[in-house]
């Protein structure tokens, strides 16, 4: 059976929320996944990283999950991006051309710079 791990950390001041998911996002978890994007599209945080280290797949029904959830965040101008993407992960990302739709960094450290947060 397929399972899907999420957990949320905020980031203060910096409004930054980091969402580490782990495992496989499919049809079977992308519900999940919908409703922990829900919560924060809801929610105030300007900017939601995604750190995709531990997720094995993702399927058309996750990647389209992302890009909705992606035009939800912008709609409130603020960003949503992905991280730490593992090999076939990233391959499918730029070979769909997600890119040019949801920023990536290489890892959360870099992403938080990009949004001007230092250092911890």
């Amino acid at each position: 059976m397929a399972e899907l791990k999420i957990s949320i950390s905020e980031e203060m001041p910096s409004n930054i929320t980091i969402v580490n998911i782990g495992g496989i996002l499919d049809a079977k978890t992308v519900s999940e996944f919908e409703k922990v994007m829900a919560s924060i599209i809801a929610g105030e945080s300007r900017v939601a990283i995604l750190n995709l280290s531990s997720v094995d797949y993702i399927s058309t029904a996750g990647w389209s999950a992302l890009i909705t959830a992606s035009a939800q965040i912008q709609e409130k101008e603020r960003e949503i991006v992905l991280t730490n993407m593992i090999p076939n992960v990233s391959e499918n990302y730029y070979l769909l051309e997600f890119d040019k739709i949801i920023k990536s960094f290489e890892t959360t450290k870099d992403a938080r710079r990009f949004f001007g947060e230092t250092d911890k």
